[in-house]
């Protein structure tokens, strides 16, 4: 089933407006890196799932956009199918193989990396000034984004 984006919180991969197809997938079969579609509180959500393990029985998955700097939890009960393709501007990018595939993975370990070292720098930052947290803050958020504009930028079909 073909959907469009309304949001740009998987940018740069998958923007507002850009076209994509879902396939029905058992939640077991996700793997780290897809792109699943969800159901949420605030209604349908497109990110990546960047972690899964078994809480008290049940699946969840951690999931984030690309956009995002932080990651929530998903229950796989809510998991709704995998992202298999995305449409930007007439170009079709296969996201389940090949350079595609490589470009999932790429950017699911940016976002658990940039996950990582925002906790662990918001423990050393909590000591300066704040003059320089605040800096130091914008800094890092730029260069977290800047990341997978290059990866999808170098890889994406042209």
């Amino acid at each position: 089933m073909w959907g469009r984006a309304s949001s740009g919180s998987m940018g740069p991969l998958i923007q507002a407006g850009d076209r994509v197809l879902v396939e029905r997938v058992r939640p077991n079969r996700v793997r780290f890196g897809d792109v699943v579609l969800f159901r949420s509180a605030e209604g349908l959500v497109i990110h990546r799932v960047v972690g899964k393990r078994w809480n008290h029985g049940q699946l969840v998955f951690l999931q984030k956009g690309d956009d995002n700097l932080e990651a929530g939890r998903v229950s796989a009960a809510h998991v709704l199918g995998r992202a298999r393709a995305v449409e930007h501007e007439e170009r079709l990018v296969n996201l389940v193989s090949g350079v595609g595939r490589a470009m999932q993975i790429a950017l699911a370990f940016h976002s658990l990396s940039t996950l990582a070292l925002k906790r662990a720098g918001e423990l050393v930052v909590r000591r300066l000034p704040l003059i320089h947290r605040r800096g130091l803050g914008r800094y890092f958020d730029r260069l977290a984004r800047a990341v997978p504009r290059f990866f999808v930028k170098a890889l994406r079909p042209r």
